[in-house]
């Protein structure tokens, strides 16, 4: 089953619109949902565990921040990335670095944590750990086999614990270190725009997957029309049912909905087929939201690189957002699904060549018009 021209013209003109997206690389969007449990863009508050890795670009604050708990049964993608990482200050006053399980497969690693500002406190309850801080650290426990670096100073108490700890780096350091954060800050937040922006576009000749209403709320009808992958459309609204059932006819295939409305509260209850189960495959695209409130447990990734998230209920599934109040705790897995996006989004340079090729058309077009009068 093909997608239609539309959707890929659609797509090409709304990463040609600025040059963020232009430059964006959905397919490296994707992989990082599968490799970072929260990527929030902007500013986070912690206040509960988290099973996998997170990714801050801007402060992380908050009272209670947990990293890296693990899960048995569901995990995310192995990287080289850090446990933690942050691109501003880490004021967290309850800051704990694990490496929990890696859904049964090993552990969440490497274990440590990159923050380009200065650190209130930080535990490290996980050996062999990599720590990175471009500013000030102050009261840190380091571990057996673990590497604690800084570039500004060390107050109040600092117990390596079996840890080498170097402080007082320097400029040259510091800099090097913010740099790169800055560098991949960058790169995450075009090509995840760039990923919301072409999924909310995409269409099929021949939808089979189906929404029925229930009794409480809306049954989603899952099928596979030829693409690889299942696809909705809906309305924020539907959000606010009371219930959310899920009916998935074969294999298990990347779920790709795109929520429209620029505001949307999840009050929904999970029943029946919608469970853990489908943690790995779903995508909840929120493509024109700026506010965004989880009131129950949402089973699934969160794709809102332009909202502030807020959560009461458990995330369950990857999330990106451009800032993130943290009410409840957000577990693994993250996106597992089969690279779909070959067939349904062009690469950056497919991207160029169509809109040359639209302009030539036009071009020719024109020529013929004016040939004719």
């Amino acid at each position: 089953m093909r997608f239609k021209l539309a959707a890929m013209v659609g797509a090409a003109l709304v990463c040609a619109a600025g040059s963020a997206q232009a430059a964006g690389n959905a397919a490296d969007g994707l992989q990082a949902m599968r490799e970072l449990n929260i990527i929030v863009l902007g500013d986070m508050t912690a206040n509960h565990s988290i099973e996998g890795k997170v990714y801050v670009g801007g402060n992380l604050s908050g009272n209670n921040g947990i990293f890296g708990t693990g899960n048995a049964n569901q995990g995310l993608t192995p990287s080289d990335r850090v446990t933690l990482t942050v691109g501003g200050d880490a004021t967290v006053s309850n800051l704990h670095i694990n490496a929990g399980s890696n859904g049964g497969d090993g552990a969440i690693g490497p274990a440590g944590a990159t923050i380009g500002g200065s650190v209130s406190t930080m535990n490290l309850n996980a050996q062999n750990a990599t720590v990175q801080v471009g500013g000030a650290i102050a009261n840190t426990n380091g571990s057996t086999g673990s590497s604690i670096q800084a570039g500004g100073a060390q107050s109040g108490y600092l117990n390596g614990n079996g840890a080498t700890v170097q402080t007082n780096l320097g400029t040259a350091f510091t800099q090097a270190l913010t740099d790169t954060l800055t560098a991949e800050t960058n790169k995450l937040e075009i090509d995840l725009k760039a990923l919301s922006a072409a999924l909310s576009v995409i269409t099929l000749d021949d939808n089979l997957s189906s929404i029925t209403m229930g009794g409480q709320g809306p049954i989603f009808n899952v099928v596979d029309s030829g693409a690889g992958f299942a696809l909705f459309d809906i309305d924020a609204s539907l959000l606010s049912s009371n219930e959310l059932n899920f009916n998935v006819f074969g294999s298990p295939m990347p779920i790709i909905i795109n929520v429209r409305g620029t505001s949307a509260t999840w009050t929904m209850n999970a029943v029946g087929g919608y469970n853990a189960a489908l943690n790995p495959w779903i995508i909840w695209n929120f493509a024109d939201a700026t506010n965004l409130s989880i009131d129950r447990m949402m089973h699934g990734s969160i794709l809102a690189p332009y909202a502030t998230v807020t959560n009461t209920g458990r995330i369950e599934g990857s999330l990106v957002a451009a800032a993130f109040n943290q009410g409840a705790q957000v577990h693994l897995g993250t996106f597992k699904g089969p690279d779909f996006l070959t067939a349904a989004v062009p690469e950056p340079a497919t991207w160029a060549m169509m809109i040359m090729g639209f302009g030539a058309v036009g071009s020719l077009v024109r020529r013929r018009r004016a040939a004719f009068a």
